[in-house]
C-alpha cells in the first residue's frame, strides 16, 4: 500500500485495484488517499472477507465494486471492462466540456478567471499557450469538378475530423467545408512544432500535385494564456481573408504579423 501510494501521488491513475489485507497502508486507507489525489479515480477493492463494514466503507469511498476473494475470472474481466468504459466516458465529457469553454473564449469575453477550479476540472492550464486555427475547403473549386471527384474530395475532407481531435487538438467547429481548431501547449515551441505538424498531414492529404481543389489554413497569434485566444481567433480570420498569399510570402507574412496563411502555389 505504502508503494502504491507513493506512485499514486507520482501520477494518479484513471483505475487502482487494490486488495485490503496489506502492510503499512491497507487498501481502503489507501483508497481513502488515492480519491483525495484524483476524486474521478475508479476504486476497484479485492477482498478474502465478505465483511459488512468493509463493504460499507468500500460504498463510503465510491468504489466501483468489492471483489470477493476467490476471484471469477469471468467476472472480473467484466468489472475491467465496465471501469475502462466508465473511464473513457468520463474522459470523452471533460474533453467536450473543455472544447466547449475554450469554444466560448475564442468569440466572447467569459466570466472565468485563472483562479477558477474549474480549469484543474477540465485538465486545462490558463496560463497554456493557445492558437486558432482554419481550415477551408474553397467551395468554388469544388463547384469546377466533377461528381464522382467533388464527392470524393468532400469525402476525404471529411476524414481530416479525426485527425483534428489529437491530445493537443481541440476541434471546435466542424462544418461541411471549414474546420476551427484551438491548439493548446505548455510552451510555444512545442505549440508552434504541433501546429507545422498539423499542416504537414493536412498537405499529405492534399498534395499540391493534385489539382483538383484547395485547401487553405489560416492561424493565428501564438499567445500565452488561454484568456487570449479570442485574439488568435481575430488574426485568424484577417489571415484567413488574405488568401491570395502563395508559395514562401504565407511564411514571410507569419513572420512579420505572427499571422499566417498555408496554401499550396498555383
Amino acid at each position: 500500500g505504502q508503494d502504491a501510494l507513493s506512485q499514486i501521488q507520482k501520477k494518479p491513475p484513471d483505475i487502482l485495484i487494490t486488495d485490503i489485507r496489506m502492510p503499512y497502508i491497507d487498501g481502503l486507507e489507501l483508497s481513502s488517499r488515492a480519491r483525495k489525489l484524483n476524486p474521478d479515480m475508479v476504486i476497484l477493492i479485492i477482498s478474502a472477507y465478505d465483511d459488512f463494514e468493509y463493504a460499507r466503507t468500500a460504498m463510503h469511498l465510491r468504489a466501483l465494486d468489492y471483489i470477493l476473494k476467490p476471484i471469477d475470472l469471468e467476472a472480473m474481466t467484466r468489472t475491467l471492462e465496465s471501469a475502462v468504459a466508465h473511464c473513457r466516458q468520463f474522459h470523452q465529457d471533460k474533453r467536450m466540456m473543455a472544447t466547449e469553454l475554450l469554444r466560448s473564449l475564442a468569440v466572447q469575453e467569459i466570466s472565468v478567471t485563472d483562479q477558477d477550479p474549474l480549469w484543474n476540472e477540465l485538465d486545462l492550464d490558463p496560463s497554456a499557450w493557445c492558437c486558432f486555427v482554419q481550415v477551408d475547403l474553397d467551395e468554388p473549386s469544388l463547384a469546377r469538378l466533377s461528381d464522382d471527384i467533388r464527392y470524393a474530395s468532400e469525402r476525404r475532407f471529411a476524414g481530416l475530423n479525426q485527425l483534428l481531435l489529437q491530445e493537443h487538438f481541440f476541434l471546435l467547429e466542424s462544418h461541411q467545408y471549414r474546420y476551427s481548431i484551438c491548439l493548446v501547449s505548455p510552451s510555444d515551441m512545442e505549440l508552434a512544432m504541433n501546429r507545422r505538424v498539423l499542416v504537414d498531414c493536412i498537405r499529405e492529404h492534399f498534395p499540391h500535385g493534385e489539382r483538383y481543389l484547395d485547401v487553405s489554413i489560416a492561424s493565428g497569434s501564438i499567445l500565452q494564456g488561454l484568456r487570449r485566444l479570442r485574439d488568435s481567433a481575430r488574426a485568424c480570420r484577417e489571415a484567413s481573408k488574405l488568401h491570395f498569399i502563395k508559395g514562401s510570402n504565407a511564411d514571410i507574412f507569419y513572420e512579420e504579423v505572427e499571422s499566417c496563411l498555408y496554401k499550396e502555389p498555383e
